[in-house]
């Protein structure tokens, strides 16, 4: 089975299932073994930006945003069929020329069990993440950068590491003045 789907950007899912309008299914011998050889989730073919077709993200970025291809999910049991649980992040890279917006995906899949007079259905059920990813492709880096990087971490840690002694300094000085209170109270007595 090959094709695509329109989806909403909502949670949602689909099936795939056995059915018959002419023959009687046999619940019980229903089998939904299958094997994915591509799925992936795209965004509205054109990009509305540059009015052109969306490129593919790079091949290091396939295999997050494709990660359930080349998969058999076996079903060696009758009454079970496989879930699929997919979590969608929107993604775009960036590079000097072109950028491109997939879905990267991370998934899940478990083996549910059926009562023997229900016919088994393959769910893909599919969320989609409110966190967006962005890569950039950045050009070599001078030198002077990463000396510039690595004084204001240095930097920041000298600053966080004064104002931490400085609040240990002072509930310290407190804490030496209320014992002498109470001492020179106790003298006093």
């Amino acid at each position: 089975m090959s094709g695509f789907l329109l989806l909403d950007p909502v949670p949602g899912n689909f099936y795939i299932f056995a059915k018959s309008d002419t023959l009687d299914l046999v619940p019980h011998m229903t089998n939904l073994s299958h094997e994915i050889n591509s799925m992936s989730f795209t965004p509205a073919p054109i990009n509305s930006r540059r009015g052109r077709a969306n490129p593919q993200p790079p091949d290091f970025l396939l295999p997050k945003s494709q990660p359930m291809n080349g998969n058999a999910f076996i079903q060696k049991e009758f009454h079970e069929a496989y879930h699929h649980y997919m979590k969608l992040v929107a993604s775009t890279y960036i590079d000097s020329t072109s950028s491109s917006t997939f879905y990267q995906m991370l998934h899940q899949s478990q083996l549910a069990l059926y009562n023997p007079d229900i016919v088994p259905v393959a769910k893909f059920q599919y969320d989609f993440s409110p966190v967006q990813i962005t890569y950039r492709k950045i050009k070599n880096r001078q030198w002077y950068e990463y000396v510039t990087s690595l004084l204001a971490i240095i930097g920041g840690m000298f600053t966080v590491v004064g104002m931490i002694e400085s609040v240990l300094n002072v509930i310290s000085r407190s804490g030496k003045n209320t014992h002498y209170h109470q001492m020179k109270a106790a003298r006093d007595f």
